[in-house]
């Protein structure tokens, strides 16, 4: 990660939720957001991608962003490092894996005949076809090793029933643009934290956090700045916490760039690359 020095004296980081933020939600693009991409790394500002994404994912995206940086998988199961080769590496776990998850969620589907859908149930084509992938991104997106991303195909108030049952046994469920992720107890925030402890910078970091659904509420909740992105979901975010809390005004990248663009012309962010 390129280390950088404030003018203030702190370490400033960009962290960001992907679909939805930082990802058009039907392309999946960023190029609405590439100036403000090119002017994080001009000033070498770390930029972190935390997201409901497989490691595999997002390693594929951080080769097309060109960063080298720690990230957060699977909605805070997984910090990962890069190597030296470019290859990611698992340096943390914060959940279980995924087969136990998957046993349970077996377990309770049977005995409830709950309606949904899960990653595990379908084939590469039928990701593709729920989600806009190719079959090859459809592949790396079933390739989890902590979480399940369901469909939920049953009523409301069954739905609250069946996440009584699932904390029960010790997995929680998070709300993203598409699906709703399961997994063990574990967050995007506390994964954040974990990092900052890590590169030693808990105490001096800056954080701007980036995100648009339920999902991303710790996240931004853990941060100096949140600034949530519009959606469907983002609209009824309330995020307490930070000392600054923005709404952009576009959705995606749109916003991102938005929002960012405001941003890095303040005096937080006027770093120079040691």
């Amino acid at each position: 990660m390129t280390e950088t020095r404030s003018l203030l004296g702190h370490y400033p980081l960009v962290v960001t939720d992907l679909d939805g933020t930082l990802l058009d939600r039907e392309s999946y693009s960023f190029a609405a957001a590439l100036p403000a991409l090119e002017e994080l790394q001009r000033r070498g500002i770390p930029l972190i991608l935390n997201s409901s994404k497989t490691a595999i994912e997002i390693l594929e995206l951080q080769r097309a962003l060109g960063i080298q940086a720690p990230f957060i998988a699977e909605n805070g199961a997984g910090l990962y490092r890069v190597t030296a080769a470019g290859d990611s590496q698992l340096w943390h776990s914060f959940a279980m894996e995924r087969e136990l998850v998957l046993g349970q969620l077996r377990e309770l589907r049977d005995e409830h005949q709950y309606g949904f859908t899960g990653f595990a149930d379908m084939s590469p084509d039928q990701i593709s076809a729920c989600t806009g992938l190719t079959p090859a991104q459809a592949v790396a997106a079933a390739a989890r090793a902590f979480s399940e991303p369901l469909q939920w195909q049953d009523t409301a108030e069954r739905l609250q029933l069946f996440l009584g049952q699932i904390a029960a046994v010790g997995l929680c469920a998070a709300q993203g643009g598409r699906f709703l992720t399961v997994t063990g107890p574990c967050n995007k925030g506390a994964a954040m934290q974990a990092l900052l402890q890590e590169l030693g910078t808990l105490d001096r970091a800056y954080v701007v956090a980036l995100g648009d659904s339920p999902n991303d509420i710790e996240l931004l909740q853990a941060a100096d700045v949140a600034v949530i992105i519009r959606s469907v979901h983002g609209e009824k975010l309330q995020v307490e916490g930070p000392a600054r809390v923005i709404r952009s005004q576009a959705e995606g990248p749109s916003g991102w760039q938005e929002v960012m663009q405001t941003l890095l012309a303040e005096p937080a962010l006027q770093t120079e690359r040691l």
